[in-house]
């Protein structure tokens, strides 16, 4: 926890990387997901680059599950170039907070960790994995939290624009 990796403006890894609940004496590490912000500053403002999700089409940040010993950090770097083609490592930015999903129903309770990173990319810089993502959009806040309000953005299946996700990480 807090190595750096060589090349890297952000640490290896978030401030939770051992998450868990104590029982009979041993921590169970819980499963984890990381994703990301992916912001572009424009004469207009800042955009978010959006990923419309194969499964429910909703639109959300790019993020998946950690696989095999990779840290929170390599998850989210791995998952945003699978999922849009661009490599965010010597970007600006790193961890930027934590929250747990709770979701009773489907028994589908998770960590989730979300990185911030802000460079400049143009549209054509984006390709999408098609088993995966079905289309992306270069989003203002505006337009996520009109997406929010139609209850199609979406992170890790729940709306959390503006309670878990503060703006401030966002914009």
């Amino acid at each position: 926890c807090g190595r750096a990796a060589a090349g890297r403006p952000f640490p290896i890894s978030s401030p939770a990387v051992f998450r868990g609940k104590l029982q009979g004496g041993h921590f169970l590490k819980k499963e984890i997901s990381c994703g990301a912000v992916i912001a572009r500053q424009t004469e207009n403002g800042r955009e978010i680059l959006l990923i419309r999700h194969v499964n429910g089409g909703h639109w959300a940040f790019p993020k998946g599950h950690m696989e095999g010993n990779e840290t929170e950090s390599e998850t989210a770097l791995r998952e945003i170039r699978e999922e849009t083609g661009i490599d965010v490592s010597q970007a600006a930015g790193g961890y930027a907070f934590s929250y747990k999903r709770v979701n009773p129903e489907e028994k589908n309770n998770y960590f989730v960790d979300i990185y911030k990173f802000i460079l400049d990319f143009v549209d054509n810089d984006v390709k999408v994995q098609p088993e995966e993502v079905e289309g992306f959009k270069i989003a203002t806040l505006e337009e996520i939290r009109a997406f929010a309000k139609e209850g199609i953005f979406f992170l890790s299946g729940n709306n959390y624009v503006g309670s878990i996700i503060p703006m401030q990480v966002i914009m």
